[in-house]
């Protein structure tokens, strides 16, 4: 399946895990005038996984989050919204398996 992924979108980290690359994605943060420079415009095919697979990442990545998020309560910050997790390839300048994490509520366009 294809998405074009909201143009406005900021990467905050990638790297690589194991046999594919890790992007994170956020909606963009504003201070004053200045806002973050969006990813523009990317179309991507989503590559289809396993049920189980996914479901076995999600509750590793609850759980992670869960533990950040604790931490981050005690420093004043939100917790995270549970991203949306799609596994992909050659974009976003990696080349290969590239999973996505988007922290947003309005992932795609």
């Amino acid at each position: 399946m294809k998405h074009k992924l909201n143009p406005n979108l900021v990467r905050f980290w990638a790297g690589p895990s194991h046999d594919e690359h890790w992007v994170f994605l956020k909606n963009p943060v504003v201070h004053g005038d200045c806002k973050s420079a969006g990813i523009g415009r990317i179309e991507i095919e989503e590559i289809p996984e396993a049920e189980g697979d996914r479901k076995a990442l999600k509750l590793q990545n609850k759980e992670t989050e869960l533990a950040l998020s604790a931490h981050a309560a005690h420093a004043g910050f939100q917790p995270a919204a549970d991203p949306h997790i799609i596994l992909t390839k050659d974009c976003l300048g990696f080349k290969g398996p590239v999973r996505l994490l988007i922290y947003s509520d309005q992932p795609f366009v």
